[in-house]
């Protein structure tokens, strides 16, 4: 994620920074981190991860 490197670097540290900015309320830990969806290969900058096997 080259062109928006300050929130990821917030998501990564603080990924529930994302829902109190959205006004979200969210149950459970998640993760931010940068996945590659193979096919004919599409990639996303950033996905939210719940961490605690919920949702």
């Amino acid at each position: 994620m080259k062109t928006d490197s300050l929130f990821y670097e917030l998501f990564k540290a603080h990924p529930a920074s994302l829902f109190e900015l959205a006004g979200l309320e969210a149950e459970g830990e998640y993760v931010f981190e940068s996945i590659t969806v193979k096919s004919t290969e599409k990639r996303m900058d950033g996905f939210f991860r719940r961490t605690d096997g919920g949702g």
